[in-house]
């Protein structure tokens, strides 16, 4: 029951009756997700992280708007930030592990597309999370990266990247698409190449790299690659 308490602090809807209208497009979208095989995640860290895409799609259908406005402003280039630039966000994703606490400088990597933010950061109780937020102020999924006071897995080889975990979450037009990693100290830079031929300009900090995009994408087989950059040279590989 631990993971569903934790769980239930990242709804950011609860306290919130949801609309007549909202219920009856619920119960449609609840109807279509029902009738369709889920894409399943990609080597999911804990089943807190399955369950928290789960809720997301549920989520999704009850929120006003969906995910619409955050994929409308998504942006194929990043903006990477300091921790500080992202306090509201990062005590928001704490707030729903345990009622966990952070600081600017808990936060490894930040980066925002539009409406949208993306967190890797430490907690006060010790696991390395990872943390969307489709719309400011609302917790769309997170999930953990470490075990609570494990070390961060090991870095690749020079000029490589590591994939942590990928996967997508939701369902139809409301899937996004996530991917997660280790960078080498020497890798300056990371793209992401989707099977349509858009390139997804991943942020790189602090022995880490990721990249979001609406989509289904990274919950499938095959299709993805990434170009690696470095000081010498450019390398694409199929993950």
């Amino acid at each position: 029951m631990d993971d569903l308490t934790s769980l239930a602090q990242l709804d950011p809807a609860r306290g919130r009756e949801p609309s007549e209208q909202e219920w009856s497009r619920s119960r449609a979208d609840l109807t279509l997700i029902m009738a369709k095989q889920p894409q399943a995640r990609v080597r999911p860290r804990r089943l807190v992280a399955v369950l928290a895409a789960a809720v997301t799609a549920l989520l999704v259908a009850l929120l006003p708007g969906g995910n619409g406005t955050a994929y409308a402003s998504w942006t194929p280039v990043p903006r990477t930030l300091p921790g500080s630039a992202v306090s509201p966000e990062a005590d928001l994703c704490a707030a729903g592990w345990d009622n966990g606490t952070s600081t600017p400088g808990d936060v490894v990597l930040a980066e925002r597309r539009g409406r949208a933010t993306l967190l890797v950061m430490w907690l006060s109780t010790g696991p390395l999370i990872e943390c969307t937020l489709l719309e400011p102020g609302e917790v769309a999924g997170s999930q953990r990266l470490t075990d609570d006071a494990d070390a961060e897995p090991p870095l690749p080889a020079a000029g490589r990247v590591a994939v942590d975990t990928r996967g997508a979450t939701g369902y139809g037009a409301r899937q996004y698409s996530d991917v997660l990693g280790r960078a080498a100290p020497d890798v300056t830079g990371v793209d992401l190449l989707l099977p349509d031929g858009t390139r997804v300009q991943a942020s790189v900090a602090g022995g880490w790299w990721a990249a979001w995009w609406p989509g289904p994408e990274a919950g499938l087989a095959g299709g993805l690659s990434v170009v690696v950059h470095t000081a010498t040279g450019s390398h694409t590989y199929d993950l």
